[in-house]
């Protein structure tokens, strides 16, 4: 089984840091073991599949990530499908020749108000820098929920074919928003997560993470 190291990967703690079997590998991921705390195996896995089919289309991927607060509790997530439709007219407008995948989990903590967890994936043959893309997703989001968007420290990565160092540290940054905590929900049918193609059509033929990391150090 073959695994990526986290030698000079993350700066870290050990007593965060795990590893998510997956298709043969052990990959790095947001791991508390002494507070319980650890991804969530069916959020994990649909990750994980969305990275494989969106780094499956380029050989450079562009990820971003961001959060989403709103000012009212809601049950739904009706606020996050309104923002991703008029998001996707926003991108359709701007670069309606690439391709985007936004992902995005339900976060619920000692706040009255549930936020969300959001990371964005596009075409980096086409875009390299979220600059821009970040006015879009903040003037988006205020218009249809009038909350509020914040970036947390390095929030981007531009991953290109071969990097399999910068792969394990886009896994385990991804990994923090399938952590079991903080996913509470008053009604059991209230998704948790979910993810949305923005422009461009799906992939064809999905490579595996052989394929994606054909040399594992």
């Amino acid at each position: 089984m073959a695994s990526i190291t986290s030698s000079g990967l993350f700066q870290v703690s050990r007593k965060k840091l795990g590893y998510f079997f997956y298709q043969d590998h052990a990959l790095p991921v947001y791991e508390w073991s002494q507070h319980m705390i650890h991804p969530d195996p069916k959020i994990m896995r649909s990750i994980l599949d969305t990275v494989l089919e969106i780094f499956s289309r380029s050989t450079k991927v562009l990820v971003v990530r961001f959060d989403l607060h709103i000012k009212e509790h809601s049950e739904t997530n009706l606020i996050i499908s309104q923002f991703s439709k008029m998001l996707t007219k926003k991108l359709h407008n701007n670069y309606a020749k690439t391709w985007f995948h936004l992902i995005w989990v339900r976060e619920h903590g000692n706040s009255p108000c549930q936020h969300y967890h959001c990371v964005l994936m596009v075409n980096g043959q086409k875009i390299n820098r979220p600059g821009k893309l970040n006015k879009f997703i903040e003037q988006c989001w205020y218009e249809v929920s009038e909350g509020t968007f914040s970036l947390p420290k390095n929030c981007y990565y531009f991953w290109q074919l071969g990097d399999n160092r910068l792969f394990g540290q886009i896994i385990y940054r991804l990994s923090y928003l399938a952590k079991n905590t903080t996913k509470k929900r008053f009604n059991m049918y209230t998704k948790r997560h979910g993810n949305r193609r923005i422009l461009g059509s799906q992939q064809k033929q999905k490579k595996s993470l052989s394929q994606i990391l054909p040399i594992i150090n």
